[in-house]
Order: structure tokens, then sequence, then C-alpha cells
């Protein structure tokens, strides 16, 4: 999985859209058994991050992630989240090669599958 690290080499590579991402989801299918880590954009899942520190703390209002996602193999509505890992301070990632819950315009955060 690739993850965009350096905003410089983005730039002298090859500009790609990214987010900034302040966590990773871990998902797993109780059917099919694909796994997928998922980053979060700015904003979702915000005030659940405590490693976050304070001044990269977005100030936008909170969105949820869905309970439930149809697993991008089988179609089953079965991928359960099984793992977090918080980011102190906000990374930039690819949304290309990427998939993400992103702030969007909902109560709750849009999943976008890589």
């Amino acid at each position: 999985m690739k993850v965009l690290i350096d905003m410089k080499i983005r730039d002298t590579v090859h500009p790609v859209d990214a987010i900034q991402a302040h966590g990773i989801f871990h998902y797993e299918c109780e059917k099919c058994g694909h796994e997928r880590l998922i980053f979060l954009e700015m904003g979702v899942e915000e005030r659940c991050n405590k490693r976050l520190l304070e001044e990269y703390k977005s100030g936008k209002s909170h969105k949820a992630t869905p309970f439930c996602l149809r697993c991008p193999r089988c179609e089953q509505l079965s991928f359960v989240h099984n793992g977090t890992q918080w980011l102190p301070i906000p990374l930039p990632v690819a949304t290309e090669c990427n998939s993400y819950f992103s702030y969007g315009n909902r109560e709750i955060a849009d999943i976008n599958y890589d």
C-alpha cells in the first residue's frame, strides 16, 4: 500500500490528490477474509484521536464513520473494524491509491475505496 509522506517529493515527481489523514482503521471481511487499511481524513472521528497534538486539530465538526461497510471484494455487508492506529500529526495520503473516509458534506463520513 503506497502512503505519501513527503509533500516535497509529491510536488517534484508528479502532482496527485491527497488528503490529510490523522488515523488508520483496519477492516477485515468476516465472509471472505479480505483486509484493508482505511485512512481517516481530518474531521472524521477526529475527537477520538487522543494522540493528535493540539496544534494540528482541524476544528471541524465531528463526523462519524458508518457502523457497517460492504466488502469491496465479495459485496457482503460484513466488513468489520478490528484495529486503529492514531497518528500524532496529520500526514498527506494519496487518494488515488488508498482507501479513506472523507469528510464530505453528509452527516457521516463517505467511504472511498482505491
